[in-house]
């Protein structure tokens, strides 16, 4: 629920929350079950928290300056331009 004024309302804080302590309880067992499911887990906790990033008028430069950093390193990974050499 969000509020006349754009805030998130108590049910969003509490979603996060749980979220959170849900990562906290699956990181040792799947670290611990496979070290290759952390990554994935991280990704939908973050996918699930997306919601609570909030950029202001004043913060938009730096995260201007962030995502011109960020998106061209997330294509390099996707692409696979970075291969091992054998």
């Amino acid at each position: 629920m969000i509020f006349a004024e754009g805030r998130p309302g108590p049910f969003f804080a509490r979603w996060c929350g749980w979220v959170l302590i849900f990562a906290a309880v699956m990181t040792p067992l799947l670290g611990w079950l496979g070290p290759l499911a952390f990554a994935p887990l991280m990704a939908i906790v973050g996918l699930l928290c997306l919601p609570a990033l909030e950029v202001r008028e004043a913060d938009r430069p730096a995260a201007a300056a962030l995502m011109t950093w960020l998106v061209p390193g997330l294509g390099h990974t996707v692409n696979g331009s970075t291969r091992w050499v054998k």
